[in-house]
């Protein structure tokens, strides 16, 4: 028998526990997706005001999927469709906002040399077949480079990512480039690009906060695969998760990515990365559906940081309330 959640007894209003647990996933994620793009939405009249971000600090775009929305299907989560990827970056490019390869920037601030002011990085999450077939031909129209931070367990699966959460499951109906991760052939046709570069994602992209004693590990076998079948040396490193106030992401994780041979290491934490910033605990903007252009130039320029330290003192105060 089915555990159900019921309402006043009725048969018509009874909800299988999975369906329960679909609906209430499907209202979190829109909350979610209108709480990000109200603090994207807000950086756009504040960017009038000028930059605040400090001198010298640069950002780093983090994407996952790149792909049109199924239809009839709930949006894939953490994804951007290909018309409003390439809107977001010719956005930027067209006032004055110009894209380096993370390899640079890395070179710049392991060198102490100050960047330039609204210079970005692109970056791509997990290593999904569409960031190959709908983002880089985009890239190459732009001439934009990126990093792939590849989980390279998954490289030739024929199933979704184990830690993938969207809550539609894919069938016969769904393109397949929605959820697959690349073949081992893709990814070298997608690293073949003169404007893309590889890094470190783990091995499996498990959970370490609980297992760090694995992380080193799950480090140097991603990046002995990289350096084996990619001739990548010293790549950076992206923690799986990477949200540091709830521990996906420490400076012991950083030392550990250090010493595994990797050349940096970036956090999520929706911020710019300035020159005090630890090489291996630099932080990295999510960049959603709901974001334009102009809205990704503000957090470039610092107000996303503003905007949240204000809820954040605003909460604060209703608390002691």
């Amino acid at each position: 028998m089915h555990d159900t959640v019921e309402n006043a007894g009725s048969e018509s209003s009874r909800l299988t526990l999975p369906r329960f647990t679909k609906l209430i996933s499907k209202r979190q994620a829109r909350w979610d997706r209108w709480r990000h793009n109200g603090v994207s939405w807000m950086t756009v009249p504040l960017r009038s005001f000028g930059r605040t971000a400090a001198r010298g600090s640069f950002g780093v775009l983090m994407y996952h999927r790149v792909c049109p929305l199924p239809r009839h299907r709930f949006p894939p989560t953490y994804n951007v469709p290909p018309h409003q990827f390439g809107k977001q970056l010719d956005w930027l490019l067209k006032h004055g906002y110009k894209a380096w390869p993370l390899d640079r920037l890395v070179a710049a601030k392991s060198a102490g040399e100050t960047v330039d002011e609204k210079v970005f990085a692109v970056t791509f999450d997990d290593g999904y077949l569409n960031n190959l077939t709908y983002a880089l031909p985009i890239l190459e129209e732009l001439r934009v480079p990126a990093t792939l931070f590849l989980a390279t367990a998954y490289l030739d699966s024929e199933v979704p990512f184990p830690f993938d959460n969207w809550i539609d499951q894919p069938d016969a109906s769904v393109p397949e480039e929605i959820w697959k991760p690349m073949t081992l052939q893709q990814c070298r046709q997608f690293q073949d690009s003169s404007l893309i570069e590889l890094g470190c994602h783990t091995h499996t992209h498990a959970d370490f906060r609980n297992n760090v004693e694995d992380l080193d590990q799950e480090i140097r076998q991603c990046n002995a695969i990289l350096r084996r079948e990619f001739g990548v040396e010293s790549p950076p490193y992206a923690y799986p998760f990477g949200v540091s106030k709830i521990g996906f992401a420490t400076k012991q994780m950083g030392e550990i990515a250090r010493a595994a041979g990797c050349s940096s290491a970036f956090r999520i934490d929706n911020d710019v990365v300035t020159k005090d910033d630890d090489l291996y605990f630099m932080p990295r903007f999510d960049v959603a559906c709901g974001d334009t252009g102009a809205s990704i130039a503000g957090k470039l320029d610092g107000w996303s940081k503003r905007i949240r330290s204000v809820w954040r003192r605003v909460q604060s105060v209703r608390g002691k309330s």
